[in-house]
Protein backbone atom coordinates (compact mmCIF):
# COMPACT_ATOMS: atom_id res chain seq x y z
CA UNK A 1 0.00 0.00 0.00
CA UNK A 2 2.84 1.97 0.51
CA UNK A 3 2.47 3.35 3.48
CA UNK A 4 5.79 1.99 5.36
CA UNK A 5 9.46 2.23 4.64
CA UNK A 6 11.05 -1.14 4.81
CA UNK A 7 14.39 -2.40 4.55
CA UNK A 8 15.15 -4.06 1.46
CA UNK A 9 14.26 -7.57 3.15
CA UNK A 10 11.77 -6.81 4.82
CA UNK A 11 12.49 -7.34 7.89
CA UNK A 12 13.22 -3.61 9.39
CA UNK A 13 10.65 -1.13 9.70
CA UNK A 14 12.13 2.30 9.03
CA UNK A 15 8.94 4.79 8.70
CA UNK A 16 5.63 4.40 8.97
CA UNK A 17 4.41 8.41 9.25
CA UNK A 18 0.86 8.36 8.58
CA UNK A 19 -0.18 5.08 11.47
CA UNK A 20 -3.46 5.47 12.31
CA UNK A 21 -5.76 3.77 14.68
CA UNK A 22 -5.00 -0.06 14.99
CA UNK A 23 -1.96 -1.51 13.10
CA UNK A 24 -0.85 -5.05 13.18
CA UNK A 25 2.15 -6.22 11.27
CA UNK A 26 3.54 -9.67 11.12
CA UNK A 27 6.61 -10.35 8.90
CA UNK A 28 9.44 -7.67 10.57
CA UNK A 29 11.53 -8.17 12.77
CA UNK A 30 13.35 -4.68 14.06
CA UNK A 31 11.58 -1.38 14.16
CA UNK A 32 13.57 1.81 13.31
CA UNK A 33 14.41 4.59 15.15
CA UNK A 34 11.94 7.33 14.95
CA UNK A 35 9.30 4.71 12.79
CA UNK A 36 6.22 6.04 14.50
CA UNK A 37 7.74 9.09 16.34
CA UNK A 38 4.76 11.68 16.34
CA UNK A 39 2.06 9.37 14.96
CA UNK A 40 -1.09 10.90 17.12
CA UNK A 41 -3.84 9.03 16.08
CA UNK A 42 -1.72 5.69 16.35
CA UNK A 43 -3.98 4.30 19.10
CA UNK A 44 -2.62 0.24 19.32
CA UNK A 45 0.08 -1.51 17.71
CA UNK A 46 0.91 -5.40 17.55
CA UNK A 47 4.17 -5.84 16.29
CA UNK A 48 4.20 -10.35 17.30
CA UNK A 49 7.56 -10.98 15.49
CA UNK A 50 9.49 -7.97 16.28
CA UNK A 51 12.81 -8.26 18.77
CA UNK A 52 14.27 -4.87 18.75
CA UNK A 53 12.45 -1.51 18.94
CA UNK A 54 14.46 1.48 18.03
CA UNK A 55 15.13 5.14 19.49
CA UNK A 56 12.06 7.28 19.75
CA UNK A 57 10.08 4.39 17.91
CA UNK A 58 6.88 5.86 19.68
CA UNK A 59 7.84 9.04 21.06
CA UNK A 60 5.48 11.86 21.23
CA UNK A 61 2.33 9.06 19.81
CA UNK A 62 -0.06 10.85 22.35
CA UNK A 63 -3.18 8.68 21.74
CA UNK A 64 -1.60 5.22 22.08
CA UNK A 65 -3.30 3.25 24.47
CA UNK A 66 -1.77 -0.30 23.63
CA UNK A 67 1.28 -2.15 22.60
CA UNK A 68 1.63 -5.61 21.35
CA UNK A 69 5.51 -6.90 21.85
CA UNK A 70 5.99 -10.36 22.90
CA UNK A 71 9.26 -11.57 21.71
CA UNK A 72 10.93 -7.48 22.41
CA UNK A 73 14.10 -7.84 24.16
CA UNK A 74 15.46 -4.62 23.53
CA UNK A 75 13.83 -1.28 24.23
CA UNK A 76 16.11 1.55 23.07
CA UNK A 77 16.36 5.44 24.28
CA UNK A 78 13.49 7.33 24.54
CA UNK A 79 10.54 4.79 22.66
CA UNK A 80 7.29 5.41 23.59
CA UNK A 81 8.41 9.19 25.58
CA UNK A 82 5.68 11.13 25.66
CA UNK A 83 3.30 8.39 25.29
CA UNK A 84 0.30 10.24 27.54
CA UNK A 85 -2.11 8.17 26.88
CA UNK A 86 -0.39 4.79 27.48
CA UNK A 87 -1.60 3.51 30.38
CA UNK A 88 -0.49 -0.80 31.33
CA UNK A 89 2.73 -2.30 29.61
CA UNK A 90 3.89 -5.39 29.54
CA UNK A 91 7.23 -6.59 27.91
CA UNK A 92 7.65 -9.92 29.21
CA UNK A 93 10.62 -10.57 26.84
CA UNK A 94 12.31 -7.40 27.56
CA UNK A 95 15.93 -7.20 29.34
CA UNK A 96 17.44 -3.96 28.65
CA UNK A 97 15.46 -0.44 28.70
CA UNK A 98 17.59 2.28 27.24
CA UNK A 99 17.36 5.81 28.97
CA UNK A 100 14.02 8.08 28.60
CA UNK A 101 12.26 5.08 27.74
CA UNK A 102 8.99 5.90 29.23
CA UNK A 103 9.45 9.49 30.34
CA UNK A 104 6.95 11.78 30.68
CA UNK A 105 4.16 8.77 30.13
CA UNK A 106 1.88 10.65 32.23
CA UNK A 107 -1.43 7.81 32.25
CA UNK A 108 0.98 4.74 32.57
CA UNK A 109 0.03 2.75 35.52
CA UNK A 110 1.67 -0.37 35.58
CA UNK A 111 4.85 -1.99 33.73
CA UNK A 112 5.08 -5.74 34.18
CA UNK A 113 8.72 -6.61 33.27
CA UNK A 114 9.92 -9.69 34.27
CA UNK A 115 13.15 -10.50 32.80
CA UNK A 116 14.56 -6.78 32.65
CA UNK A 117 18.16 -7.01 33.82
CA UNK A 118 19.33 -3.71 32.64
CA UNK A 119 17.61 -0.16 32.61
CA UNK A 120 18.57 3.42 31.14
CA UNK A 121 18.84 6.52 33.08
CA UNK A 122 15.61 8.45 33.96
CA UNK A 123 13.50 5.55 32.26
CA UNK A 124 10.19 6.24 34.02
CA UNK A 125 11.11 10.21 35.10
CA UNK A 126 7.32 12.10 35.20
CA UNK A 127 5.66 9.12 35.32
CA UNK A 128 3.73 10.06 38.13
CA UNK A 129 0.48 7.56 37.76
CA UNK A 130 3.14 4.29 37.69
CA UNK A 131 1.91 2.88 40.95
CA UNK A 132 2.79 -1.15 39.78
CA UNK A 133 6.22 -2.78 38.77
CA UNK A 134 6.21 -5.96 37.97
CA UNK A 135 9.24 -8.05 38.41
CA UNK A 136 9.83 -11.47 38.27
CA UNK A 137 10.80 -13.35 41.65
CA UNK A 138 13.95 -14.61 40.07
CA UNK A 139 15.02 -11.84 38.48
CA UNK A 140 18.40 -11.55 39.76
CA UNK A 141 18.98 -8.01 39.07
CA UNK A 142 15.87 -5.91 40.36
CA UNK A 143 13.03 -6.22 42.78
CA UNK A 144 9.76 -4.36 42.98
CA UNK A 145 8.62 -3.07 46.72
CA UNK A 146 5.94 -5.67 48.68
CA UNK A 147 3.06 -2.90 47.28
CA UNK A 148 4.57 -2.65 43.62
CA UNK A 149 5.17 1.03 44.20
CA UNK A 150 8.90 1.17 44.02
CA UNK A 151 11.68 0.16 41.80
CA UNK A 152 14.57 -1.69 43.84
CA UNK A 153 17.76 -3.55 43.52
CA UNK A 154 17.73 -7.61 44.56
CA UNK A 155 18.95 -6.90 47.48
CA UNK A 156 16.74 -3.89 48.61
CA UNK A 157 19.05 -1.59 49.44
CA UNK A 158 19.13 0.65 46.79
CA UNK A 159 16.23 2.39 45.68
CA UNK A 160 15.97 2.97 41.69
CA UNK A 161 12.59 4.64 41.01
CA UNK A 162 9.82 5.95 43.05
CA UNK A 163 7.49 7.83 40.05
CA UNK A 164 4.11 7.88 42.30
CA UNK A 165 5.38 9.01 45.35
CA UNK A 166 3.26 11.93 47.09
CA UNK A 167 2.67 13.57 50.58
CA UNK A 168 4.79 11.76 53.33
CA UNK A 169 7.08 8.70 52.92
CA UNK A 170 9.53 7.34 55.22
CA UNK A 171 11.86 3.87 53.29
CA UNK A 172 13.28 2.75 56.49
CA UNK A 173 15.73 -0.32 54.71
CA UNK A 174 17.67 1.14 52.13
CA UNK A 175 21.12 2.84 51.50
CA UNK A 176 21.70 3.99 48.22
CA UNK A 177 18.66 6.22 46.02
CA UNK A 178 19.81 6.12 42.74
CA UNK A 179 19.77 9.01 40.55
CA UNK A 180 16.32 10.17 39.45
CA UNK A 181 14.86 7.86 41.67
CA UNK A 182 11.83 10.57 42.92
CA UNK A 183 12.27 13.23 39.80
CA UNK A 184 9.47 15.08 39.13
CA UNK A 185 7.24 13.50 42.01
CA UNK A 186 5.23 17.17 42.23
CA UNK A 187 3.05 16.06 45.48
CA UNK A 188 5.69 14.38 47.29
CA UNK A 189 6.11 16.48 50.64
CA UNK A 190 8.34 15.27 52.65
CA UNK A 191 10.80 12.47 52.94
CA UNK A 192 12.50 10.91 55.75
CA UNK A 193 15.64 8.29 54.18
CA UNK A 194 16.98 7.41 58.05
CA UNK A 195 19.70 4.54 56.88
CA UNK A 196 20.29 6.18 53.11
CA UNK A 197 24.41 7.48 53.12
CA UNK A 198 24.04 7.96 48.95
CA UNK A 199 22.08 10.40 46.76
CA UNK A 200 22.24 10.29 43.63
CA UNK A 201 22.27 13.14 41.04
CA UNK A 202 18.73 14.35 40.39
CA UNK A 203 17.08 12.59 42.42
CA UNK A 204 14.48 15.10 44.15
CA UNK A 205 14.87 17.17 40.73
CA UNK A 206 11.58 19.18 40.45
CA UNK A 207 9.69 17.88 43.37
CA UNK A 208 8.14 21.34 43.53
CA UNK A 209 6.11 20.60 47.02
CA UNK A 210 9.10 19.33 48.60
CA UNK A 211 9.39 20.94 52.20
CA UNK A 212 11.29 18.77 54.43
CA UNK A 213 13.80 16.00 53.95
CA UNK A 214 15.38 14.11 56.76
CA UNK A 215 18.54 12.53 55.93
CA UNK A 216 21.04 11.51 59.30
CA UNK A 217 23.07 9.07 57.89
CA UNK A 218 23.82 10.81 54.27
CA UNK A 219 27.45 10.93 53.04
CA UNK A 220 27.17 12.02 49.88
CA UNK A 221 24.99 14.06 47.77
CA UNK A 222 24.99 14.23 43.73
CA UNK A 223 25.00 16.94 41.02
CA UNK A 224 21.11 18.44 40.78
CA UNK A 225 19.87 16.54 43.75
CA UNK A 226 17.57 18.83 44.61
CA UNK A 227 17.24 21.02 41.42
CA UNK A 228 13.53 23.02 41.22
CA UNK A 229 12.99 22.03 45.04
CA UNK A 230 11.39 25.31 45.09
CA UNK A 231 9.48 24.55 48.45
CA UNK A 232 12.22 22.94 50.28
CA UNK A 233 12.52 24.44 53.91
CA UNK A 234 14.20 22.30 56.24
CA UNK A 235 16.79 19.85 55.51
CA UNK A 236 17.82 17.63 58.16
CA UNK A 237 21.81 15.85 57.89
CA UNK A 238 24.25 13.91 60.60
CA UNK A 239 26.94 14.60 62.39
CA UNK A 240 29.54 15.06 59.36
CA UNK A 241 28.73 17.06 56.46
CA UNK A 242 28.13 15.02 53.33
CA UNK A 243 29.95 15.80 50.18
CA UNK A 244 28.09 17.79 47.53
CA UNK A 245 27.97 17.83 44.01
CA UNK A 246 28.08 20.78 42.23
CA UNK A 247 24.77 22.88 41.59
CA UNK A 248 23.26 20.40 44.41
CA UNK A 249 20.10 22.61 44.77
CA UNK A 250 20.23 24.69 41.85
CA UNK A 251 17.12 26.55 41.43
CA UNK A 252 15.92 25.47 44.44
CA UNK A 253 14.14 27.59 47.46
CA UNK A 254 16.54 30.56 47.89
CA UNK A 255 16.32 30.31 51.52
CA UNK A 256 15.92 27.25 53.82
CA UNK A 257 17.06 25.79 56.63
CA UNK A 258 20.07 23.09 57.66
CA UNK A 259 19.27 20.85 60.91
CA UNK A 260 22.36 19.25 62.14
CA UNK A 261 24.28 18.08 65.61
CA UNK A 262 24.89 21.39 68.19
CA UNK A 263 28.26 19.57 67.91
CA UNK A 264 29.11 19.94 64.30
CA UNK A 265 28.58 23.41 64.39
CA UNK A 266 31.89 23.70 63.87
CA UNK A 267 32.19 21.18 60.62
CA UNK A 268 29.46 22.78 59.20
CA UNK A 269 30.32 26.53 59.15
CA UNK A 270 33.80 25.22 57.31
CA UNK A 271 31.66 22.82 54.72
CA UNK A 272 29.38 25.62 54.06
CA UNK A 273 32.33 28.20 53.30
CA UNK A 274 33.98 25.98 51.28
CA UNK A 275 31.23 24.63 48.97
CA UNK A 276 29.47 28.08 48.75
CA UNK A 277 30.60 29.15 45.29
CA UNK A 278 29.85 25.79 43.54
CA UNK A 279 26.66 24.40 45.42
CA UNK A 280 24.83 27.32 47.78
CA UNK A 281 26.06 30.18 45.48
CA UNK A 282 23.43 33.05 46.25
CA UNK A 283 21.23 31.43 49.15
CA UNK A 284 20.67 31.93 52.39
CA UNK A 285 20.96 29.09 54.60
CA UNK A 286 20.06 28.87 58.55
CA UNK A 287 21.86 26.47 60.59
CA UNK A 288 20.02 24.55 63.34
CA UNK A 289 20.60 22.47 65.79
CA UNK A 290 18.78 18.82 65.43
CA UNK A 291 19.24 17.84 68.75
Amino acid sequence: DGKMLLSKDGLTLIAYPSATGSVTIPGITTVGDNAFYGCSSLISVSLPAVTSIGSFTFAVCSSLTSVNLPDVTSISAGAFQNCSSLTEVSLSAVTSIGDNAFRDCSSLTSVNLPAVTSIGSQAFNSCRSLTTFVIATENTTYKASDDGKMLLSKDGLTLIAYPSATGSVTIPGITTVGDNAFYGCSSLTSVSLPAVTSIGSFTFAVCSSLTSVNLPAVTSIGTYAFQNCTSLSTLTLGTTPPSLGSSAFSSAKNAFTILRPNASAALYETWYDTTYVTVFSGKTITFEDSE
